[in-house]
C-alpha cells in the first residue's frame, strides 16, 4: 500500500478514536507510533551505519549492519546494503558470501536481483576476478539495466578485463553520448 495512503487512513482512525474516547486515541496514537518505529527500526539502524562509515567508522558501520540484518530477517535490500558495505569496509571475501546469499533467495523482484549482481560485478573485481566481473556486469547491462554508473562500471570491467580495446573505446564513447 502507498505509505501516504496509509498514512492518510492512520490519521482518520486516530480521528474517530478520539471522538470515540481520549485514553482509546491516546492508546491508539501509542500502538501506531510503536508499529511505525517496530517496522521501520531496520531502516533506522542502516541510517546509523550510514553515518557512522561517514564519520570514518568502519568497525561500527558494520556492526551496525550486522544488527540491521538481525533486524530485518529477510529484506533482500538490507542484506545487499550489508553486502555493499562490507565491500566498502574492505571486506570482500565476506561480502561475495553476503551477496551469494542474496542472489539464491526465491522470488527475488527483478530490480533487487539485479542490483544485487551490480554488487557482485563490484566485489569480483575487488577480488581480481576480472572475467567474473566482466561476465555478471553484461549480463546486467544486457537484462535492461542500463543507469549511467551501469555504463561507467562495465566500462571499467573491461577495462580491467582486458578486452579487445577497440571495442571498450567504442562502448565507452557510446556511453559518453
Amino acid at each position: 500500500m502507498n505509505p501516504l495512503v496509509s498514512l492518510i487512513i492512520t490519521i482518520v482512525a486516530a480521528v474517530f478514536a478520539f471522538r470515540i474516547n481520549t485514553y482509546l486515541g491516546v492508546g491508539f496514537v501509542v500502538v501506531a507510533i510503536a508499529y511505525i518505529y517496530f517496522s521501520n527500526r531496520a531502516n533506522l539502524i542502516v541510517g546509523k551505519a550510514n553515518a557512522a562509515y561517514s564519520m570514518g567508522d568502519k568497525e561500527g558501520a558494520v556492526e551496525y549492519y550486522k544488527n540491521a540484518v538481525s533486524v530485518a530477517k529477510k529484506k533482500p535490500t538490507i542484506l545487499a546494503g550489508y553486502a555493499l558495505m562490507l565491500l566498502r569496509c574492505e571486506q570482500p571475501d565476506e561480502a561475495l558470501s553476503q551477496i551469494n546469499n542474496v542472489l539464491s533467495t526465491m522470488n527475488l523482484p527483478q530490480s533487487i536481483k539485479l542490483q544485487a549482481k551490480q554488487i557482485r560485478a563490484l566485489i569480483n573485481h575487488r577480488l581480481g576476478n576480472y572475467d567474473d566481473a566482466y561476465e555478471e556486469g553484461l549480463d546486467v547491462f544486457e537484462s535492461g539495466h542500463t543507469t549511467s554508473a551501469m555504463r561507467g562500471l562495465l566500462g571499467l570491467l573491461m577495462i580491467s578485463a582486458e578486452k579487445d580495446d577497440d571495442k571498450t573505446l567504442k562502448f565507452c564513447e557510446d556511453c559518453f553520448d
